[in-house]
């Protein structure tokens, strides 16, 4: 018999191994490598020696930034203008971030950038960043206070592991910024239940994996991100009907396929916001889906490998992560509207048969350009 599952849910695989970064959106795993740039070394005075850390103030506003020159960037296109942090090389215990860098928007701190700094008690995140990269602050064992702005939605796994932030949290649901982290308590099999605060934006990656008596929860309609085997091995995923969109909120969270050879045609439900990371990963035999009007993030490698073959995105998407259709062999056509503001690292990689249809000028036809996919102009 089937426990009472508080979710969202609408008829209609879980994350792929190695999609591991988040400079410009987690590329995908074997992908070409990501365009460097590094800020310079650490400044040196006159005996060589590395100067001590110091910050500015910038003209924009009274935040006091960490000065720039410690931080180490990569960006995956020369015609982006966002960057994102993959180091910091200063010595400074309070670390603020700035929110530009040689011209740059910080959009992102990338995987390992700060894994293992035991200088660094307090980090400021500018609301500039919306993705946090997997292991990110992990093993920062004095960091004891995070700010993390309302703008980021997407954290990956571990970020924030075994930091005395997260020693410091009590039992019970974690929440940073407005993104639930994980469930702390001494036995996750006792777990049967949880409720998700209204108001909050995003799951993080693994946040209740193997929690596997877990079969209710309760996620509000506020959600837009949700991580890769974010209820991965839970009772309540267990529950689920073979072949439908599992739904949490209003983000369709997994497509729980039964791998049939049959052909799958999904059209997701009006009012789905977004599609969770992986949510159709894999998926074969998946060559049509159906996108309703409102729909406003896709998540990181959302379809990798399935058999997609022309995708129309509709006025109101915003994000299309990394590696979102990566190795799509059969996808021909994918028409992208302005709204789109983002386009992840990877997105259409090896994509082999692509054209992408968008505006001029639009952030679609920059991807197509630096990419050398074919592009075709709509009015």
């Amino acid at each position: 018999m089937k426990r009472k599952i508080l979710i969202w849910a609408m008829a209609l695989l879980t994350a792929t191994a190695g999609l591991s970064g988040c400079a410009a959106d987690e590329g995908a795993a074997n992908s070409d490598p990501v365009e460097s740039a590094a800020v310079s070394d650490a400044a040196q005075d006159e005996s060589g020696e590395a100067a001590e850390s110091s910050v500015e103030e910038t003209e924009e506003d009274d935040t006091v930034y960490t000065d720039e020159q410690y931080f180490q960037y990569s960006h995956y296109m020369e015609e982006d203008e966002t960057i994102s942090i993959s180091g910091y090389t200063g010595t400074d215990t309070e670390v603020v971030i700035p929110k530009t860098i040689d011209g740059y928007t910080v959009e992102c701190i990338d995987q390992y950038s700060f894994t293992g700094n035991t200088d660094i008690t307090k980090v400021v995140i500018p609301d500039t960043v919306t993705r946090i990269g997997e292991e990110a602050f992990r093993n920062c064992s004095n960091l004891e206070e995070i700010v993390l702005p309302d703008s980021t939605i997407s954290i990956r796994a571990y970020a924030f592991d075994g930091t005395a932030w997260y020693e410091n949290q009590p039992d019970g649901m974690m929440y940073i910024g407005k993104v639930v982290y994980g469930y702390k308590c001494d036995n996750m099999e006792e777990i049967t239940a949880v409720e998700i605060a209204d108001g909050t934006l995003g799951v993080a990656e693994r946040a209740f994996f193997n929690f596997v008596n877990l079969s209710e929860i309760s996620v509000p309609d506020s959600v837009l991100s949700i991580g890769s085997q974010a209820f991965a091995g839970t009772a309540w995923l267990e529950a689920a009907e073979n072949n439908t969109v599992v739904y949490a909120g209003k983000v369709a969270y997994l497509y729980n396929a039964s791998y049939t050879s049959n052909a799958v045609a999904v059209e997701l439900e009006p009012g789905t916001v977004a599609i969770a990371d992986s949510c159709f990963s894999g998926c074969e035999e998946l060559y049509y889906i159906g996108l309703p009007d409102g729909l406003v993030r896709i998540g990181r490698a959302a379809f990798q490998g399935t058999g997609l073959t022309a995708v129309e995105l509709p006025d109101s998407v915003t994000t299309i992560g990394g590696a979102a259709f990566f190795t799509c062999h059969s996808l021909s056509s994918i028409t992208i509207p302005e709204s789109v503001t983002y386009i992840g690292q990877s997105a259409f990689q090896s994509c082999e048969s692509l054209t992408i249809q968008g505006h001029e000028g639009s952030v679609a036809e920059s991807y197509a350009d630096a990419y050398d996919i074919p592009f075709t102009e709509i009015n």
